[in-house]
């Protein structure tokens, strides 16, 4: 299907510690502080300071053998760029000093919360439970996750950020007018 678009789909991602590592529950603060959430580093630069995105989110996804932090974006053709190195901006300023306090607190607390309130319907929690069992081989329990999150510090996960959003780490892909492997290349290395 060939036809004119007016958007460019951009997802940009680092490999993250997998879900059998310790190391997932700072990975899943370090995606929340980025980009989940009307309150988060991308929504609040890239889409409404800045005006370059129609729709910006981070996610974690953690697998049995790794994992990664994801950001993807739907941006205006004549954007495109611009959103890229915002989002590159992020990834450095994430590198460069740990998340202030209250930023961190906020989202551990918003990741912690959502846990409770998505296992609220029978369906949830069967997926939940079954997930647990045929990833991990065995339960989990919400409190023990509660207190997993809780014993994340601020340190950890700078230490963590340091060492995934390093250059040679990046993965990124477009689909729209105009992207090419040339042109993403050349916007990751004026980075």
């Amino acid at each position: 299907l060939d036809r004119a678009i007016d958007q460019n789909h951009f997802m940009m991602g680092v490999y993250a510690p997998s879900l059998t590592r310790e190391e997932r529950f700072a990975a899943r603060i370090i995606s929340s502080v980025l980009g989940e959430g009307m309150s988060s580093r991308l929504f609040l630069k890239v889409r409404e300071q800045k005006g370059l995105a129609y729709s910006v989110r981070s996610f974690y996804d953690g697998l049995i053998d790794t994992g990664a932090i994801n950001v993807k974006a739907g941006v205006n053709v004549d954007k495109a760029d611009l959103a890229i190195r915002a989002v590159l901006e992020e990834f450095e300023e994430l590198c460069s000093s740990p998340i202030p306090q209250e930023e961190f607190d906020k989202a551990r607390e918003s990741i912690k919360g959502n846990l409770v309130v998505s296992i609220e319907e029978t369906s949830a929690v069967s997926d939940w439970l079954g997930g647990q069992l045929v990833l991990l081989g065995r339960l989990i329990t919400l409190e023990e996750l509660l207190e997993a999150y809780d014993r994340v510090d601020r340190d950890a996960t700078y230490a963590l950020a340091q060492e995934l959003f390093r250059r040679e780490n990046l993965k990124v892909t477009a689909i729209g007018p105009g992207q090419s492997e040339e042109r993403l290349r050349a916007i990751l290395e004026r980075r």
